[in-house]
């Protein structure tokens, strides 16, 4: 019965989300001076941000990534921006850091990892953070419903067990 009821809710709620067909809407991403970062991440468990300069590839990024910051909040990601004046990342070597303008790291419990892509590819480093964050759990997975939205709305292919 249980597995019955687990099939049907997840039936209808694919087609309440997919059927729905929302858009994501923009919300800012509050701008932080280097400084600060580590008194935020110490703070929370997942942080992520993006560090930029001032071209038209890093304000494309932004915009980009200002569409998930809402979905990334109700999954526990906070996300904060620092502009810079060199391409020098706090905290990674210049070997790690490829030639585009921005970057984004994820924080997770003070553990800085930075994503291999564009960032202005949204869903991609969504899909990433979300495995950043998931992947590496050593508990079972707990989710309210509209983090359940969320994850359903941001894969293709979703297998819940």
């Amino acid at each position: 019965k249980v597995l019955l009821l687990l099939c049907v809710l997840i039936l209808c709620f694919m087609g309440n989300v997919h059927g729905g067909g929302r858009k994501r809407r923009r919300k800012t991403i509050e701008e932080i001076s280097e400084s600060s970062i580590s008194t935020i991440v110490e703070a929370n468990a997942y942080v992520a941000v993006l560090f930029h300069d001032a071209s038209r590839i890093s304000a494309k990024a932004l915009h980009d990534l200002e569409l998930i910051h809402e979905d990334s909040e109700k999954l526990g990601i906070i996300w904060y921006r620092i502009q810079l004046e060199s391409n020098a990342v706090t905290g990674f070597s210049t070997s790690d850091i490829n030639d585009y303008p921005c970057h984004v790291v994820l924080y997770r419990k003070t553990e800085a990892i930075m994503f291999g892509g564009k960032p202005d590819r949204q869903t991609l480093v969504f899909q990433w953070l979300i495995t950043e964050m998931y992947c590496h759990m050593d508990q079972p997975l707990s989710l309210q419903m509209i983090q359940f939205e969320v994850l359903i709305r941001s894969f293709r292919n979703f297998v819940m067990i």
